[in-house]
């Protein structure tokens, strides 16, 4: 990805764990499903184990290719934006759950690019859950590890596709 990136060519990473909550107006509403995530919300037991997992994951690739590439990441969660020319890293949430896991961890990775590829050119119409108020942990990683300095990706959601 790093030598791809300094290549000037552009990226997309999809991660299978919540990259971002909604933070509820009202307490009760703090650990529910997020917008069109159906019956299994973000904190069950998938979920939490997942975007704690991911949370480490990503944050290390980031300070990775933040030490590794010879030119400047511009990560983007807006589709039309990148696919219009914006930004060289496009950052999309893969949920695999259910019927669509497969047996292991790279057929679920597998799954979850297929969905997303054929998902092109509508990705954001393909997205399935959203965020009124969102809170982006994937953008506060890009932030510490120094990819951004755009505060506003904190308050944003990402495409999230599902297999």
């Amino acid at each position: 990805m790093a030598d791809d990136l300094s290549k000037g060519h552009r990226v997309t990473l999809g991660f299978e764990c919540p990259l971002f909550i909604h933070i509820s107006d009202e307490p009760e509403g703090l650990t529910k499903a997020r917008d069109g995530e159906g019956n299994r919300p973000w904190s069950a037991a998938g979920g939490c184990g997942s975007l704690a997992t991911g949370l480490a994951e990503y944050s290390w690739i980031f300070e990775k290719l933040k030490t590794s590439t010879k030119i400047e990441v511009q990560p983007i969660f807006d589709w039309s934006e990148f696919s219009g020319g914006a930004g060289n890293l496009f950052v999309w949430e893969a949920f695999v759950s259910r019927q669509a896991k497969e047996t292991s961890h790279i057929d679920d990775a597998t799954a979850a690019a297929r969905a997303f590829w054929s998902s092109i050119p509508n990705v954001e119409k393909s997205t399935m859950v959203t965020a009124e108020r969102p809170f982006s942990l994937v953008g506060a990683a890009l932030l510490r590890a120094g990819l951004s300095n755009d505060v506003r990706l904190l308050k944003q959601t990402c495409v999230v596709i599902s297999a």
